[in-house]
């Protein structure tokens, strides 16, 4: 089991490097806004773990 906490990331692994104050401020989080993407530490993570279902023997554990 591998549990991920990037620092830059919300609750959905999107990009999100607003202090706390301001997204509690939103009226909305943007989740699906034509600008959201993924954080680069957590799609790492994400692609690490789909290479060790796919091939254990090449995981890079970054």
């Amino acid at each position: 089991m591998t549990f991920a906490f990037p620092p830059g990331a919300n609750h959905v692994f999107k990009e999100d490097t607003r202090a706390p104050a301001e997204v509690a401020a939103s009226p909305g989080n943007g989740y699906n806004a034509p600008d959201t993407h993924l954080d680069p530490e957590s799609l790492a993570t994400i692609l690490d773990w789909l290479q060790a279902i796919v091939d254990p023997a090449q995981v890079t554990n970054t």
